[in-house]
């Protein structure tokens, strides 16, 4: 008895698909469904495992929603004053307060 054998998926492929479903999936889920019911919605078409489709709302959907609207921490000026000047010594000797000592 030969069976046929499904054709292996190219790795990449189930990105694609939720990528093209994006906006859609992305409405369903603020409408308030689940990501289950999202993903038995659209499991055909996308060809991943439940596991790589919740990657997939965290990574491109739900990404921008959670991180807060700041700026990237800015470099420490003194400490990168201190290595143009000389040695990491001292730019640490400078840092050091001298009540600190006694």
């Amino acid at each position: 008895m030969i069976m046929e054998k499904e054709k292996k998926q190219r790795l990449g492929t189930g990105r694609v698909a939720f990528l093209a479903r994006k906006e859609e999936i992305k409405t369903r889920i603020e409408a308030g469904y689940t990501m289950i019911t999202v993903y038995e919605e659209h499991q055909k078409q996308l060809g991943i495992s439940y596991g790589q489709f919740v990657n997939y709302v965290n990574r491109y959907i739900k990404k921008k929603e959670n991180e807060p609207a700041t700026e990237a921490p800015k470099k420490d000026e003194s400490a990168v004053e201190g290595k143009k000047k000389g040695s990491t010594l001292d730019s640490l000797k400078a840092q050091i307060n001298q009540e600190d000592i006694i």
